[in-house]
């Protein structure tokens, strides 16, 4: 008697066991399926994203020159003490030039220009590690992490600060 009632609750035991275990790989799917649709959410968004960038940058041709970034930055009252001097690895990058400024803590940080926002946006797919993380505005991008410079990279349009 003692054996059968040992052997009832080991077998209530482990059909309980397996009826959790069961129930926990039924919510490990439903997650799954939430992350895979709230990706293709994201990616939709992104590329909604991308396209309204896109017809923005090509409705407004960028006059703009990489010097026109350099005299901006320096002439900010924060950025008196600074220089500006050609980078010459901008090829690594996928740019058709590049301008390293020093400002007035000896920080230093890179504004890489491109062809067009197209080839900014090639660059971007192929070195997503390094352009494809940096900040941009128009065909031009920005390695740094200085707020303040972010700051003044992301308001610098055509005609100036906006």
């Amino acid at each position: 008697m003692k054996k059968r009632t040992i052997s009832i609750l080991l077998v209530v035991l482990l059909a309980v066991s397996l009826a959790s275990c069961a129930r926990g790989r039924n919510n490990t799917i439903n997650n799954d399926n939430a992350q895979i649709r709230s990706q293709e959410n994201l990616r939709q968004d992104i590329q909604r994203q991308d396209n309204n960038i896109r017809q923005y940058n090509n409705e407004k041709p960028d006059n703009r020159q990489l010097e026109d970034f350099g005299s901006y930055f320096l002439t900010d009252e924060n950025y008196t003490d600074g220089r500006a001097v050609p980078y010459q690895n901008f090829e690594a990058v996928g740019a058709i030039d590049a301008l390293e400024l020093f400002i007035a803590n000896d920080a230093a940080f890179r504004v890489y220009m491109y062809e067009s926002f197209d080839e900014l946006r090639r660059a971007q797919q192929r070195y997503p590690t390094t352009v494809g993380r940096w900040p941009f505005n128009g065909r031009f991008a920005i390695d740094t992490n200085d707020p303040y410079a972010l700051y003044l990279f992301g308001n610098y349009n055509n005609e100036g600060i906006q």
